[in-house]
């Protein structure tokens, strides 16, 4: 039985942004992807609107913001309820690079569309699969099984097979053929004849270079701007490609030992990055593991790479040439944005882009005009923003609206409390404020009932009230149920203090968490940044201390020689001191026991990440007054810009090799450029098949195996009595019957046909027997055959021959005869 498939591209179609696809299978709407660009902008995700509540499952393939980018917004914003499938890393690397990419915007512009406790909300809902895991949707009311294979572009990252029935449908967007330094392979080329395929065209018109070309190309550049005095800046993504790119680096600098050069990763997850590529060890290639069991260390536990995740930690390296690897690889925003600004003007040094951002960024800008000369000296206007602090008069006028509105608040709150609640007061003095409202009330009677006038009546009482109604004399109103009152317990000291309403912590436990809490620094500020962004605490010196306990780096200071260490102050700004005590290190000013703690946290749950906050861990302060500013510069740009490809995807000749060889029955062409996209779809005709689809965004496409297909359901004693033979996955049986209408469903109906003689019938015989196979089967049981000819010949006195998928037995009738007969019968489904 085939399905009813349908595929509707939501946007990602003829471009080479962010992605995101419907596929129907019969009534059950799988998302595929929910990427989103760097700025966020709520149009892109509004056709998701009329969508979101009829999605039944959602599939990621990468952990990049083109993949899983609006994922908080739609569960936390749109409330999509469907369940949500990806691999560990994928989840864990997609978690980290959304808080990379949200606290670089919070430094450029006021943001509202996800916070920091809608990721961890979105993520921890996140279900996880292992690589070749069947998974089947029987709970979802589908039989429909999911499977993620390796993608081999990205840590976690999948082709997804799904299957129902006969249908298998594969979902492969940004995959590699070729085996990477820490990723194997892509698994698409094991998977033959699927009903569909779904692939991306972005690379179809690009050639890669090979992979030792590219790595000479890559240390020849980095290496000759470093010996001639500059500096390399290597703009990246937060957590996919980065991870090759340190790998390469680290290695090109163990063997050419070039320690003199500092090689950096900026990032404000780096560290983290780096901590959980450790712990999944499993998940990479066989090179990693082999590196992992000869060195006995973990081949993400780097020696030279140094992490910094604040401008304080990057400036305690020494100066001289360097190589920095950082966040975001746009150049929109982000760690990159405010280095390049530093980088660009100086004739010495180099960019150098390893891989392509979409069309329209300041990245893919300098990349289609490299490479870039240092004698160029061009002129480039870019629009700058920044967070600021309120200073003057625009903090004093911020601090006094904010005195307005609190002390409009509590007259509010107060107004509310009287309306409700009442006061609290002593139970005496509301006794005797109840009776003089009761003589008040029954004074106001009184007046109502003779018309009698003030002035008659006399005005003391009254006038008395409207003087104090103010005061204690407010009219009083008691608790109703279930509300009880409230009253304050006093003696001559005043309110009585309940002590279990201020517990004291444990001495132990505070000195335990001062041990293991990062460290808390003053982020400085790049050349147009002014107090950009600032923790709460400034970093400061370590003193020495004689008693044992512990400094502000973390380092026991007691000897038990009874000489005192050397105070941090002491270091030099290489840090060569620090380093011996675990200060510059792989994770930049980060202690030992800090990284150790965090590293055993993630060794035991690899989903640690999935499940922390960072809320604590931001590089400025939320409860201080700022504004955000934006203006437009002139920059010269005076270094080298290159582009050398590393983003791990197969180029056009790997796609026109690999795909031929997979067979797929249909084709849908997604996500590349208009032209990349039409020259796939010709290739596809010519040489895979003549069903090949590239629709635009929003149209729906019918991609069901059969044109003519009826959708049927069985009478209730149909299927009784009926026996079916098994072959492959499938029961397969010969049936006789009508179809009817019933009166109450459009859904045909098969029912028996009643005959009182059955006519005899030939035997079918279901497969397709290749005679290779058979040779196979036969030399298995011990009967050995020659190839004449085409043929197959038994002791030169049977032959099998194969013509038009039809076998042909020709020989003496013999004992072997009927045995090769009955091997050849068992190669088919008979029916």
């Amino acid at each position: 039985m085939s399905c009813f498939i349908h595929f509707t591209p939501l946007y990602g179609s003829y471009s080479e942004g962010p992605i995101c696809y419907l596929l129907d299978i019969d009534d059950f709407t799988i998302m595929l992807d929910c990427g989103w660009s760097e700025e966020f902008d709520t149009e892109d995700l509004s056709v998701l609107n009329s969508y979101i509540n009829k999605i039944d499952l959602v599939l990621l393939s990468h952990s990049d913001l083109a993949h899983i980018g609006a994922l908080p917004y739609l569960i936390c914003k749109l409330g999509l309820k469907a369940p949500v499938y990806s691999t560990l890393p994928v989840a864990l690397m997609g978690k980290l690079t959304l808080e990379e990419v949200l606290i670089s915007v919070l430094q450029e512009r006021a943001f509202d569309l996800f916070t920091f406790e809608d990721i961890l909300q979105a993520f921890k809902q996140i279900n996880l699969l292992k690589f070749s895991q069947q998974f089947d949707l029987t709970e979802q009311g589908a039989a429909i099984t999911i499977t993620p294979l390796a993608a081999g572009h990205s840590l976690g990252g999948s082709i997804w097979f799904i299957k129902k029935e006969a249908e298998r449908i594969i979902y492969a967007v940004d995959w590699n053929h070729a085996r990477d330094r820490h990723l194997s392979s892509s698994m698409l080329s094991q998977i033959k004849k699927p009903s569909l395929l779904i692939t991306d065209s972005r690379n179809f018109l690009i050639a890669n270079k090979k992979r030792n070309q590219r790595d000479r190309d890559l240390s020849g550049s980095v290496i000759q701007t470093l010996t001639n005095g500059g500096s390399v800046l290597m703009p990246t993504d937060v957590s996919n490609r980065v991870l090759e790119l340190l790998l390469f680096l680290e290695t090109l600098w163990e063997n050419q030992q070039y320690e003199k050069f500092s090689l950096v990763f900026v990032g404000y997850r780096s560290r983290n990055v780096l901590l959980s590529a450790q712990s999944m060890i499993e998940w990479m290639g066989s090179g990693i593991t082999k590196m992992f069991d000869s060195n006995q260390r973990n081949p993400f536990d780097f020696k030279h790479v140094k992490i910094c995740t604040t401008l304080k930690q990057f400036e305690k390296l020494p100066l001289g040439p360097k190589v920095i690897c950082c966040t975001l690889n746009s150049l929109e925003y982000g760690w990159s944005r405010d280095f390049f600004l530093s980088f660009c003007e100086k004739s010495l040094n180099l960019v150098l882009f390893t891989s392509r951002d979409v069309p329209g960024s300041f990245n893919r800008f300098l990349i289609d005009q490299s490479p870039i000369s240092s004698s160029s000296h061009k002129q480039i206007k870019l629009k700058v923003r920044q967070r600021v602090e309120l200073e003057g008069s625009e903090l004093e006028q911020y601090l006094l609206e904010e005195k307005i509105l609190k002390q409009q608040e509590e007259n509010a709150n107060k107004a509310m409390d009287f309306e409700y609640a009442g006061e609290y007061q002593d139970v005496k003095d509301e006794e005797e404020a109840f009776i003089k409202l009761k003589e008040i009330e029954e004074e106001e009677r009184v007046q109502e009932k003779t018309l009698i006038s003030d002035e008659v009546l006399g005005t003391d009482i009254l006038t008395w009230y409207k003087k104090n109604q103010n005061n204690n004399l407010r009219r009083v109103h008691f608790a109703m149920f279930p509300n009880i009152s409230e009253y304050m317990v006093s003696d001559q000291y005043g309110e009585i203090i309940n002590n279990s309403e201020f517990p004291t912590s444990n001495l132990d436990d505070d000195i335990s968490q001062i041990k293991n809490k990062n460290e808390n620094t003053c982020i400085l500020t790049l050349p147009l940044r002014k107090d950009l962004n600032r923790y709460i605490n400034d970093e400061k010196k370590s003193e020495s201390n004689e008693d044992g306990k512990f400094n502000e780096m973390g380092t026991n200071q007691g000897t038990s020689s009874g000489k005192n260490n050397n105070t941090s102050s002491d270091n030099n700004a290489g840090g060569m001191e620090i380093e011996k005590k675990g200060g510059i290190g792989m994770f930049g000013l980060f202690d030992d026991r800090s990284r150790t703690l965090e590293q055993q946290k993630i060794n035991q749950d690899p989903e640690y990440v999935l499940k922390s906050k960072i809320q604590d861990d931001l590089p400025f302060d939320n409860d201080k007054p700022i504004k955000y500013v934006e203006k437009e510069i002139y920059i010269e740009l005076n270094c080298e810009v290159k582009y050398i490809d590393i983003e791990g995807r197969s180029d056009g000749e790997a796609i026109r090799n690999i795909l031929p060889k997979i067979e797929p029955r249909n084709v849908i062409i997604i996500h590349g450029s208009k032209k990349s996209t039409t020259s796939f779809r010709d290739f596809c005709l010519r040489k895979i098949t003549p069903h090949v689809y590239n629709p635009k965004n929003e149209q729906k496409i019918d991609v069901s195996t059969y044109e003519k297909m009826i959708q049927v359901q069985f009478q209730d004693d149909f299927l009784q009595g009926i026996k079916f033979k098994k072959k492959g996955e499938f029961g397969i049986s010969y049936m006789d019957s009508i179809v009817e209408l019933p009166q109450n469903s459009n859904i045909p109906t098969l029912v028996h046909r009643e005959s009182d003689n059955e006519e005899a019938r030939d035997p079918i015989f279901l497969g397709n027997m290749q005679l290779p196979i058979l040779k196979k089967k036969l030399l298995e049981q011990s009967i050995d055959s020659q190839w004449v000819e085409g043929s197959l010949i038994f002791k030169g006195v049977i032959a099998i021959k194969k013509k038009d998928n039809e076998i042909t037995i020709e020989g003496d009738i013999s004992e072997d005869n009927y045995k090769i007969r009955e091997i050849i019968y068992s190669q088919y489904g008979i029916i």
